[in-house]
């Protein structure tokens, strides 16, 4: 029995439009509201205990940041400092927002300077130079807004890592129960 051939380009049409067919049938079930989609907790090494440093995350980098807390750490800061391991910098922790004005008195090294709020978002971002160690007027950088905490870092890392203003600084455990019992201390 002799059939007429069949184009194989109509076959493959035919094949295809089958397919898309089959393939579009959808699903007449309605979409699935999944929500406001929730950011993980971030997490942290441990710190290690006694040297006065702590883990943070800035976006999401991960630094170590040594502690200035009381009047005499913080108005000290950096001075004398020749140079930062990476990813390490000072974190200024105040008992309450208020304007800042920070300045380049004996430091040694140029440094980029992060004013953040009381929910730690950082609202400001500047860099400072050393000045002559021996000049009357030291460079400042005044905040433009109260601040409760200042990251400083090595000058260029907040560029370098394409971070800047609205950036969430998250602390390690560690760091928030030292944060809390500062201000347990100075009754705030």
């Amino acid at each position: 029995m002799n059939r007429p051939p069949v184009p194989i380009g109509g076959l493959a049409l035919a094949l295809l439009v089958l397919a898309t067919l089959i393939g579009c049938g959808g699903s007449t079930r309605p979409p699935v509201d999944e929500g406001p989609r929730v950011e993980p907790a971030p997490t942290f090494p441990t710190d290690p205990p006694g040297d006065g440093r702590f883990f943070a995350r800035i976006g999401g980098e991960l630094v170590r940041l040594e502690v200035a807390a009381v009047p005499e750490a913080r108005a000290r800061g950096l001075a004398g400092r020749t140079a930062l391991a990476p990813d390490e910098g000072m974190i200024f922790v105040y008992p309450e927002a208020a304007s800042r004005s920070f300045w380049m008195k004996g430091c040694l090294i140029s440094l980029d300077i992060a004013y953040l709020d009381d929910e730690r978002r950082i609202f400001q971002l500047g860099s400072l130079d050393p000045g002559a160690p021996d000049a009357a007027d030291h460079p400042r950088l005044v905040s433009t807004g109260p601040a409760r905490y200042v990251v400083e870092m090595e000058k260029g890392w907040f560029a370098r890592h394409g971070l800047g203003v609205g950036e969430i600084v998250r602390f390690s455990p560690e760091l928030e129960e030292w944060v809390a019992l500062v201000r347990d201390a100075e009754g705030r």
